[in-house]
């Protein structure tokens, strides 16, 4: 990948309209639940889970090379769709996990845990992008199937990620609506260059998807499933 490309992969938030419209929608109502009171709160239980969601949707229509779709009112809804919110939970253990090794063994010793996920990380939100299976996106088979398949570029999400966590920590310094609006760039950011970096192996492309005429939901929805699996497992 050219840096022009990588270039043009981290700042595509700022220049796509369908990615950075929705960008101000969600800094706009983040601006509101922090000022809202117990509104607020409200609010950031509806606003948070929609901003996750999107971004998974970003990454999975960059993983296969098409413009991502505008999200509409079903992206507040907790329901449907349930591996889009998988991130979420997965960000918090490895957080915690961090938390955990620097209070025990000092922080010097957090890099370790850090290191992990910045490797762990943009791999298994790859997986569950391209399987739409949390338990796949966990599976260490299908991770190390990735990292094989991708690991001459994938490193480059590794490392823009361990920058964008050291700028996060930074950016506590700015106006509080400044910084909101750099850490909902950043992680726009880190999901478009990761979906770029993937799209050129053409991982969706050997996903097929069964006929619903012939199949029961149930059965189709399965043997997609498996078909999704084999991707990363054969």
């Amino acid at each position: 990948m050219k840096p022009a490309d990588i270039l043009r992969a981290i700042v595509f938030p700022l220049t796509d309209a369908s990615v950075f419209v929705p960008l101000l929608v969600f800094w706009l109502l983040l601006m509101i639940a922090l000022w809202a009171g117990l509104f607020g709160l409200w609010l950031l239980l509806l606003v948070i889970p929609a901003i996750i969601r999107f971004q998974m949707i970003v990454l999975e229509a960059l993983g296969r090379g098409v413009t991502p779709a505008t999200p509409d009112v079903g992206f507040f809804n907790w329901f449907g769709n349930a591996w889009t919110l998988f991130p979420a939970p997965l960000i918090a253990l490895l957080a915690w996990g961090t938390i955990l090794v620097a209070q025990s063994f000092g922080t010097a010793a957090a890099i370790i845990p850090v290191l992990f996920a910045s490797v762990f990380f943009p791999a298994s939100i790859a997986v569950l992008a391209i399987t739409q299976s949390p338990l796949q996106s966990l599976n260490p088979a299908a991770i190390v199937s990735l990292l094989t398949q991708c690991g001459r570029t994938l490193w480059i999400a590794s490392f823009y990620l361990l920058l964008l966590s050291w700028l996060s920590v930074e950016a506590r310094t700015l106006p509080d609506a400044v910084a909101c609006f750099m850490w909902l760039l950043f992680g726009f950011s880190f999901v478009s260059l990761l979906g770029a970096l993937i799209e050129p192996y053409a991982l969706f492309a050997q996903v097929s998807i069964p006929e619903p005429i012939e199949k029961t939901a149930d059965v189709a929805a399965a043997e997609l499933e498996n078909d999704r699996t084999r991707v990363l497992n054969h």
